[in-house]
């Protein structure tokens, strides 16, 4: 995927929230695909299979774990 992708926003600004991540998650039939990124409590688990790289205005080329608590 290149550009930026919503997982969780909703609203009539983000199309009732038809196309992120977590409306595919509420589809019965596709939610099994992608039950293993939340935990048993419903919350994101931190991947550790996944790379990025982004630019950012003034900070040069990003990449690696997310980053906790950072500005950007």
């Amino acid at each position: 995927m290149e550009g930026q992708a919503v997982a969780d926003l909703d609203g009539p600004s983000y199309n009732g929230g038809k196309g992120t991540l977590v409306y595919l998650m509420k589809d019965p039939a596709k939610a099994p695909l992608f039950e293993h990124l939340k935990d048993e409590n419903g919350q994101w688990v931190v991947r550790d299979d996944v790379w990025f790289s982004f630019k950012t205005d003034g900070t040069g080329l990003r990449t690696g774990p997310q980053y906790e608590g950072e500005q950007l």
